[in-house]
């Protein structure tokens, strides 16, 4: 079992592998993700589910910076999405834009749309993990 407190540099080590909380867990090598999952909130005060939004959305807005005039396919494929609408749906779903609002907004360094990120509502929340679950 590895530390808690290596948790984030592991999520984000590792984001494209970890589409759940179970994955997290096994990847910090605990037998429980319920365990590993109260020790996530107790040491960063959120949800894993929502540092792996997070941590996905980063990762996001890291390739469209990197890679301004790449196709939303490419992107996709190479985060780990099946395919663009998987994406599209993901960013969508998350940050309440369109991937290419989404895109102007990383662009311009507006951070707007990060008060809205995150898991917006309780039905949201099923859509999110049934996105997550088609990405690996």
């Amino acid at each position: 079992m590895k530390d808690i407190e290596d948790a984030l540099e592991v999520l984000e080590k590792h984001i494209i592998e970890i589409g759940t909380v179970a994955e997290w867990a096994e990847k910090m090598e605990y037998a429980s993700k319920d365990y590993f999952a109260r020790n996530i909130r107790k040491t960063y005060h959120k949800t894993a589910f929502k540092l792996i939004i997070q941590e996905r959305l980063e990762s996001i807005k890291k390739e469209f910076l990197e890679r301004p005039d790449a196709k939303l396919f490419s992107i996709a494929l190479d985060l780990g999405f099946p395919d663009n609408t998987a994406l599209y749906k993901f960013i969508k779903c998350h940050s309440g834009l369109t991937p290419t609002k989404f895109r102007e907004q990383v662009r311009n360094g507006s951070q707007k749309w990060e008060s809205e990120m995150g898991v917006r509502n309780g039905s949201q929340k099923w859509e999110s993990e049934k996105i997550i679950n088609n990405i690996n």
